[in-house]
């Protein structure tokens, strides 16, 4: 009955849930249906909680959770990767539509998202074993803000008559600077 509620048009209010009722409420819907579910909480704290509590009660490839940036942290950049890493694998599941139950607070959702285009335009998955064109991928790495440096002699590993490049990220080159 909870299900069909949910899927009309009508707005539903669920009262009476505490703890991790909540969470255990969110995982069988979203086990019930083939479709992606997102719940958004009110903070960060109660996201990550629900988000914690929600992989105890689903399959917990299926839940990704979509954290705010943390501005005020002490220790910004060193976070800030993780919670880099974390957004873009959940935004991945999203377009790729992937079932999923996605987590996430009022923070995040205020926050700029990078657009499905630039997103799309940019995602290349390479697998080992993959044969792809390295001129055709350090383009397009320099065309989304990488910058080009070569190694140095002693970490270079190349083919002969070949040179070795690294790619740096273009948040990494601002804070070099």
């Amino acid at each position: 009955m909870l299900r069909e509620r949910l899927r009309s048009e009508t707005k539903t209010t669920l009262g009476g849930l505490h703890g991790s009722s909540r969470s255990l409420l969110a995982s069988l819907l979203f086990a019930s249906q083939n479709e992606s579910l997102i719940a958004v909480s009110g903070t960060e704290k109660d996201a990550r909680d629900f988000y914690r509590d929600c992989r105890v009660f689903s399959n917990q490839t299926d839940v990704l959770h979509y954290p705010a940036w943390d501005i005020l942290t002490a220790d910004f950049f060193a976070i800030q990767k993780e919670i880099e890493l974390t957004r873009l694998k959940a935004i991945s599941a999203l377009l790729s539509n992937q079932p999923c139950l996605m987590i996430t607070s009022l923070p995040a959702l205020a926050q700029k998202i990078i657009p499905h285009r630039v997103f799309t335009g940019y995602t290349k998955t390479l697998s080992l074993g993959d044969m792809t064109d390295r001129d055709n991928l350090a383009q397009k790495l320099l065309s989304g803000g990488y910058k080009k440096k070569p190694w140095s002699k002693k970490e270079a590993i190349s083919a002969p008559g070949e040179t070795s490049s690294t790619f740096i990220p273009p948040m990494r080159r601002t804070l070099s600077a």
